[in-house]
C-alpha cells in the first residue's frame, strides 16, 4: 500500500517537497509532482517527476536520482552583474549579486560593491525581483 505524503526526507537527508524542482544525475531538471511512501517498507518513498515546461509525465523514481535542488538563483555567482527591483513600477537597477538569503531572496551588494571593493559580508540588500538580463 502507498500513501501520498507533500515532504520526504531521504537516508541521506535531503528533504523534497511536491512542486519543487531538482536537477537529476542523469542532466535533465524535472519538478516534483507527487511523492509516495511505501506502508510495507519504512523510510522507503519515490517520486513522481513532470517536465517543468511541459507538465508532461517523466517517470517515477527513488531519490536517488535527485541530485540538486533547482532555484531560480542556482545559475547565479557572486558578483554576476544583475538588475534589481522591489515592485513591477519601479525602474530596473544595476547591481552585483552577493548570494540568496534563507528566506529565498536574491541578496546584492549595496551601492555598487562588489566581494572585491568590500571586506564586509553584511554590505548587501534584499530585492523582490532580480535579473541577469538587462530589461528593456
Amino acid at each position: 500500500m502507498f500513501t501520498p505524503i507533500t515532504t520526504a526526507t531521504d537516508e541521506n537527508g535531503k528533504t523534497f517537497s511536491v512542486g519543487e524542482t531538482w536537477a537529476t544525475n542523469f542532466g535533465l531538471s524535472f519538478t516534483i509532482a507527487a511523492i509516495v511512501k511505501s506502508d510495507s517498507v519504512r523510510g522507503s518513498f519515490i517520486i513522481i517527476l513532470v517536465h517543468p515546461a511541459t507538465g508532461t509525465h517523466e517517470g517515477v523514481y527513488f531519490s536517488s536520482v535527485l541530485e540538486s535542488k533547482v532555484t531560480p538563483y542556482s545559475d547565479f555567482k557572486i558578483d554576476d552583474l544583475v538588475w534589481v527591483r522591489n515592485n513591477k513600477s519601479e525602474g530596473w537597477i544595476p547591481r552585483y549579486f552577493a548570494r540568496v538569503s534563507s528566506e529565498g531572496h536574491p541578496m546584492v551588494f549595496s551601492y555598487g560593491a562588489t566581494s572585491v571593493t568590500t571586506d564586509s559580508p553584511n554590505y548587501v540588500t534584499a530585492w523582490n525581483f532580480c535579473t541577469k538580463i538587462k530589461p528593456e
